[in-house]
């Protein structure tokens, strides 16, 4: 029983607690329990004490030994969410939250509490349902909102967070908020909004001054405004030459603008500050391998099962040819950077489809002057308008004068250009027009939008052909392959279920114009050379495709050179020396400009051999070698990037030039090198058959592709989940064979 001496002690202790005298209360909370070990308040409020010193531990004691006095007050059970919030018990903290709103619902301070620790541990609709309820009775604290804005990004939901954070500066202006309100922008894809709202915060607050440069010059590097961005980076690296992060974004310009060396030296000095980046690390073996330096390529492949944020899955085509680790590293990113939204729904198809053309969007960065379109152009035209309603998004950088969009617009019925829209704006316009099938050409290369596809653009959604691998993604239903590219054993490193083609996965254009014959001088080669060549770009060349190439100089006759692909100075000079370090003279190395592309058609005719490499194959320079009538020796791996041109070699009626290991790739160059006319079989087949090849006749694939479409609709229409779709080719083509 508490005497009158006890309860005059506590309230003393009480009076100086409310007059911020912590000391002497805790003296007098001490004595009252040293009086009554279980006095409920006095042990309430030490834990109060304890808590407003940061003490997290001895409050939450005093907190537990008041809560065995007396369990039905919601104050003790909030103040004990309190010390485990301080603890980063966060479960804890919740659990504690919850009991104080079952005993007292109206309580708003442990409603707030319940919400920060919900978005804590990802309860994100709890969250949600609380801070939406709180704004109800309190709509006019600006706090509240922030907090409710910050929560919508981390759902990922930033059409609603930008209204919000509108909303809170309404109530109070907030540099923080301007700034976060551009973060969402941002990550919308929006770049351009979100420049506006880093510039409307200028000057407001010189805490955050470096913060907006970085995100300014972050920007303007993704809306390709790189000289402004330089100038922006430039002043933010005098105020903090140690800025991790803007290094980084110093790299990834100097990268698209081709400026290999510095951008790896830029990468290298981000990660000399220790600073977890993700994906810097990737960036600069991307980088080393550009410029063909080779120092660490051996320690590469084995960090890619401990590293899942470290390598792209487009960099890691070219450092592993295992199926399942490139699924692997492509389910890590996607689900890392384009997780699906929470609440998002497969749409249906619309209820006349039975009664109208089937809608298929094309949704690429890419449909410009670039190596996609160049394969795409011939199938966007040639889908049968009677049966497919065709839209194409455009969401990449294109000019005004680009020939190949143009020839788009030209072919296909719905051309959108949606550069710089967001993925809201892109996905409201994509839904109105009811596509029953979604293609991302684009995937996780540059530009790409794959949370676009998290969101669900159509009932059916496909990946093909601008990443050349399995997307790793939940969301993707299709991968468009064939036998070859994935055979039945390999089928596991797909998460696609499959349309398989009848002849080869890859699009092709039937219509793509060669340019005029040159003679060899024009090109710096002597009459009598034979020939090797690889116009790869530089990343897929590697220390042990590289053996293999000086082999196979160093076993043909001396008139023998490998023609490359040269991007910059010291990529070629890095060659050169590799190859004097395997004892080849550095001038059977010749380099080849970046050119128009009929006129880089028109080279081929002057080559005798293409060398392919592994583990990540030419995949449209080996169809532009064959187009351009050039034969091409592979050497097949294991992975679908890794088995692309024994696909197109096999679609071409010539898998005599597909190798089954590096011996016999060596030894097969070797001897057409010394085999007089060596290769001339495989030219003259070229020059005969070519327009009768599958992998040439655009209408016929564009047909089988249809096949394929036609079928994925049906299923999926049916309520039936994606499975393996078999194309099937009812006449067999019969092709000539080397």
């Amino acid at each position: 029983m508490t005497t009158a001496n006890e309860t005059t002690l506590f309230q003393q202790s009480m009076q100086l607690h409310q007059q911020g005298n912590l000391a002497d209360a805790e003296k007098g909370y001490l004595q009252t329990l040293l009086q009554e070990p279980a006095h409920y308040d006095a042990l309430h409020m030490m834990g109060v004490v304890c808590l407003q010193r940061s003490e997290w531990t001895q409050a939450q004691s005093f907190f537990l030994r008041a809560r065995a006095v007396h369990a039905e007050q919601a104050t003790l059970h909030f103040h004990l969410g309190l010390a485990a919030y301080g603890l980063e018990a966060h479960a804890e903290a919740l659990d504690a939250f919850n009991q104080a709103l079952l005993l007292e619902p109206t309580m708003i301070e442990a409603k707030v509490r319940r919400a920060e620790v919900a978005t804590l541990l990802g309860a994100y609709e709890q969250a949600r349902s609380d801070y939406e309820e709180i704004l109800r009775i309190h709509p006019d604290v600006a706090v509240l909102w922030l907090h409710k804005c910050d929560l919508l990004c981390l759902m990922r939901d930033y059409q609603q967070a930008i209204a919000a954070y509108d909303q809170s500066l309404k109530l109070e202006y907030s540099v923080k908020a301007i700034i976060n309100k551009g973060n969402a922008y941002e990550n919308m894809g929006s770049s351009k909004q979100a420049f506006e709202c880093y510039r409307q915060a200028e000057g407001q607050a010189e805490a955050y001054k470096v913060e907006l440069l970085y995100n300014q010059a972050n920007c303007l590097k993704t809306l390709k405004r790189f000289a402004e961005a330089q100038k922006l980076l430039d002043q933010l690296l005098v105020l903090d030459p140690d800025y991790a992060k803007a290094w980084h974004v110093q790299g990834l310009i100097f990268k698209e603008q081709k400026r290999f060396s510095e951008s790896l030296e830029a990468f290298r000095r981000a990660m000399s500050y220790g600073l977890d980046i993700d994906y810097l690390a990737g960036e600069k073996a991307a980088a080393e391998m550009r410029l063909c330096n080779w120092d660490q390529w051996y320690d590469l492949p084995a960090l890619l099962p401990q590293h899942a944020h470290t390598f792209s899955p487009f960099l890691a085509l070219s450092l592993t040819d295992d199926p399942l680790q490139q699924r692997a590293i492509s389910t890590s990113y996607t689900e890392h950077l384009y997780p699906v939204p929470m609440g998002v729904e497969k749409p249906a198809h619309a209820p006349d489809l039975q009664h109208r053309r089937i809608r298929i969007g094309y949704f690429s960065a890419d449909l410009r002057y670039h190596a996609l379109t160049f394969l795409m152009a011939g199938v966007l035209e040639a889908h049968d308008r009677s049966l497919f309603e065709i839209h194409a998004y455009s969401y990449g950088i294109v000019s005004r004068d680009d020939p190949m969009h143009k020839k788009i617009k030209e072919g296909i019925e719905h051309v959108h250009d949606v550069y710089n829209w967001t993925d809201d704006d892109i996905l409201n316009l994509a839904r109105s027009h009811q596509l029953d099938i979604a293609f991302d050409l684009t995937g996780t290369t540059a530009q790409g939008r794959p949370a676009l596809f998290a969101r669900r653009l159509a009932p059916v959604q496909i990946n093909y052909l601008g990443y050349p691998g399995t997307s790793g993604a939940s969301f993707m239903d299709y991968m468009i392959t064939d036998r070859v590219t994935v055979p039945e054993a390999n089928a596991d490193g797909i998460s696609e279920q499959q349309i398989v083609m009848p002849y080869c996965f890859q699009a092709n254009d039937d219509k793509r114009l060669i340019g005029p014959m040159q003679r060899r001088e024009i090109y710096g080669i002597k009459e009598d050379a034979f020939v090797f060549a690889c116009f790869n770009n530089s990343y897929k060349i590697n220390p042990d495709i590289f053996d293999d190439w000086m082999k196979i100089l160093k076993g043909s006759p001396s008139h023998a050179i490998l023609w490359l692909i040269g991007e910059r100075p010291e990529q070629t000079e890095r060659l050169c020396h590799e190859a004097i370090k395997r004892g080849i003279d550095s001038e059977r190395l010749i380099f080849a400009p970046y050119i128009e592309y009929s006129a880089h058609l028109a080279r081929y005719a002057q080559v005798d051999l293409v060398l392919d490499t592994l583990p990540f194959n030419g995949g449209t320079t080996t169809s532009d070698a064959l187009w351009g009538g050039a034969p091409v020796l592979t050497c097949m791996g294991q992975s679908f990037s890794g088995r692309m041109a024994a696909s197109l070699l096999t679609a071409c009626g010539m898998t005599s030039l597909i190798c089954e290991d590096r011996a016999s790739y060596i030894q097969k160059a070797i001897g057409f090198s010394n085999t007089p006319g060596g290769t001339r079989i495989y030219k003259k087949h070229l020059a005969l058959h070519k327009r009768n090849m599958p992998l040439f006749q655009t209408t016929l694939f564009t047909r089988h592709l249809e096949q394929g479409l036609r079928a994925a609709v049906e299923i999926s229409a049916q309520g039936g989940m994606p499975r393996q779709i078999v194309v099937e080719n009812p006449e067999e083509i019969a092709l000539p064979s080397v």
